[in-house]
């Protein structure tokens, strides 16, 4: 992130938030930052949402590159 761009935290990420993947753009790093290897390959749709988990205080840091997410999967019954 350069010094240009607003932080997650001035954009309004905090612990807890939920982000559509859509809204994000976050399809592809959502679907290689999964775990498991073998389920990078299941599809990530603009109706997934991601919860996020990260503490406020590591979302805040700049040299933090990563936070950390759950994706919430609608046809598995998370409509939030």
């Amino acid at each position: 992130m350069t010094s240009d761009q607003p932080s997650l935290i001035d954009q309004g990420v905090r612990q807890g938030s939920i982000i559509t993947c859509a809204a994000a753009n976050l399809h592809a790093a959502v679907k290689d930052g999964r775990a498991v290897a073998a389920h990078r390959e299941k599809q990530v749709n603009g109706q997934f949402k991601l919860l996020v988990l990260s503490q406020d205080c590591d979302i805040a840091r700049p040299h933090n590159k990563h936070i950390e997410l759950v994706i919430l999967n609608p046809s598995l019954g998370f409509h939030l």
